[in-house]
């Protein structure tokens, strides 16, 4: 089987956003027969929702994990649609929010993930901010120590405005860790929350250094579209995070309203810019995803798609 395109060190993997109106199932078999070794799972009903998981569906995660050769990067806990308030200073819902993310420390321990995405959500928007921050710093730290007796890292992801008053920028995230002082808390750099608050990824690495350890790629703007169907300038992304020496997982998150019954769509689109970008090969035309064939002679086909060419690997 060919692997997806990796260019730089880069490691890409699928999340499951956009397969959540299929099961597991289809999910892990679609993306292992396009080349992919690693997934990002977003824990939400039918798909790890961490309330609904106990030992059968494990197991047969586990199962479909090893059928498919495939490897969990990160597993991403539902939290905005799961209510959950790690900021929120309502006692009931503070430690509902704090017992479920162990939980899916858990289940992240239980299928061999290495870490597990947090985010700071809302606080009471009538309480100081100091407070909101406080609560957050306080949830986080609790899981943390949990989730290091599995040698699982938290991953911290900003959130923009909009869907957070807590943590939202870089130097939100490096206060955080300089407060903390945990090991095992890292950050996330995600392209919509990076473009919605007017940063850039040099900005994250000069914040965030080698706690920078995970990303989430989408096109946009605010849709977290299939790479090439936006206008963010996703090749001078990538760059940056070559020059900033960025060798860890880019996990596609994908949640393209054109493709909401056709997935598959999304992540064929999505191969083939991994492929134009690390060919080198630009747009033909204007028209979005037609693609120059790569004139190396060396080229290996992959199958689904154009030919990939065997240099760039």
């Amino acid at each position: 089987m060919e692997t997806v395109p990796a260019r730089q060190g880069f490691r890409f993997a699928m999340m499951n956003a956009h397969y959540l109106r299929y099961s597991p199932d289809y999910f892990m078999d679609a993306v292992a027969r396009r080349g992919f070794h690693e997934i990002d799972v977003l824990g939400l009903m039918p798909h790890l929702y961490a309330p609904d998981t106990g030992p059968e569906e494990i197991a047969h995660i586990q199962q479909l994990l090893q059928r498919y050769q495939l490897h969990i990067a990160a597993y991403t806990p539902g939290q905005a649609a799961a209510q959950l308030g790690l900021s929120m200073s309502h006692a009931p819902a503070h430690r509902r929010s704090i017992g479920m993310m162990k939980k899916s420390v858990d289940i992240a321990a239980a299928l061999g993930a290495p870490s597990i995405l947090v985010t700071s959500g809302f606080g009471l928007c009538d309480r100081p901010a100091d407070e909101r921050w406080g609560l957050f710093r306080e949830s986080v730290e609790e899981i943390a120590d949990y989730a290091g007796r599995f040698h699982i890292d938290l991953l911290l992801e900003p959130l923009p405005l909009e869907a957070s008053n807590v943590l939202v920028t870089s130097e939100d995230a490096a206060r955080f860790i300089r407060e903390t002082n945990l090991a095992n808390i890292k950050c996330i750099l995600d392209v919509t929350t990076m473009t919605m608050e007017n940063e850039t990824v040099d900005a994250y690495f000069d914040n965030l250094g080698d706690r920078l350890t995970y990303v989430h790629l989408s096109d946009g703007p605010g849709q977290h579209l299939y790479p090439g169907n936006g206008s963010y300038d996703l090749d001078g992304f990538l760059e940056r995070l070559r020059v900033n020496g960025y060798q860890g997982v880019i996990a596609l998150e994908i949640k393209d309203p054109s493709c909401i019954y056709r997935p598959n769509t999304a992540t064929d689109r999505s191969i083939q810019w991994l492929e134009a970008v690390a060919c080198g090969r630009r747009l033909l035309t204007g028209k979005k995803n037609e693609y120059a064939a790569c004139s190396y002679e060396g080229y290996t086909g992959y199958g689904l798609l154009p030919p990939i060419c065997s240099r760039c690997f």
